[in-house]
């Protein structure tokens, strides 16, 4: 019983603080010795914590709330505007809608109407090629497919391999000798190059224009209902012919 009622008796244990989170300071009086005394005078871990406890509760709410409104703005189109109805606002937000879907990706639609804000003198955007538009351009004017301003391999060799110090003499019809330099002979195989250029695409407007012609009576023909009696004059022949193999065939059996 008395080791119970002492144990009872007994204060509390404590927990030692940890000398490294004391903050020291040196005692003005020394001893008989001349040993200098160190005595706590503060605790640098509890006041840091406790410092960080009040910035949370004061600075951290308002750093929290940076930014923050305490209103809602209406955005949208004309909808803080007194002077249009209900229903003026919502043509102006549907064309709004309209405008930002259409986009770049259909400037070059030709199946939808384009806008009168947009380039072009009735509103449309206008096809060019050097400089002019698509409908002043010319059918033999027009390039072909691989025809991109290139020169040909031979004035390339010509240009890059021909040399310097490249004459050329060349007699005419009448006999008389001309010296061509090497910047002559160049431009005399641009321009036959491009004469060349220019024939082989008269020639393929000429095929052009007969497949147009052809593609024409073509239409005409079956609108006038000619495509049908030409069908049922082969589909006559065939049977026809059907009938004399037939008949030689029978032929061929009575024998």
């Amino acid at each position: 019983m008395a080791k119970t009622k002492k144990s009872r008796d007994r204060k509390p244990k404590t927990d030692k603080p940890n000398p490294f989170d004391l903050k020291f300071a040196n005692k003005k009086n020394m001893t008989a010795k001349g040993a200098r005394t160190y005595v706590p005078v503060g605790k640098p871990s509890a006041a840091r914590s406790k410092a960080m406890e009040k910035r949370e509760k004061t600075i951290g709410v308002e750093y929290r709330r940076q930014g923050c409104v305490n209103q809602i703005v209406d955005h949208r189109i004309a909808e803080r505007s007194n002077l249009l109805n209900a229903e003026e606002k919502a043509s102006l937000r549907f064309a709004e809608l309209k405008k930002k879907q259409i986009g770049k990706r259909n400037i070059f639609n030709l199946d939808e109407p384009k806008e009168k804000d947009n380039e072009g003198e009735d509103g449309d955007y206008v096809f060019t090629h050097k400089g002019k538009s698509l409908s002043e351009v010319q059918r033999f004017e027009r390039g072909e497919a691989d025809d991109n301003n290139e020169l040909d391999g031979d004035v390339v060799a010509l240009a890059n391999f021909g040399g310097e110090g490249l004459d050329v003499k060349v007699t005419d019809e009448e006999g008389l000798t001309r010296k061509y330099s090497r910047k002559d002979v160049i431009n005399e195989v641009i321009t036959n190059s491009k004469n060349a250029k220019y024939i082989r695409q008269m020639a393929k407007d000429d095929i052009t224009l007969a497949t147009e012609n052809i593609d024409e009576r073509f239409k005409l023909m079956k609108s006038q209902g000619l495509m049908e009696k030409l069908k049922d004059v082969q589909n006559k022949s065939d049977d026809k012919r059907v009938m004399e193999d037939y008949d030689e065939i029978v032929s061929l059996l009575q024998f």
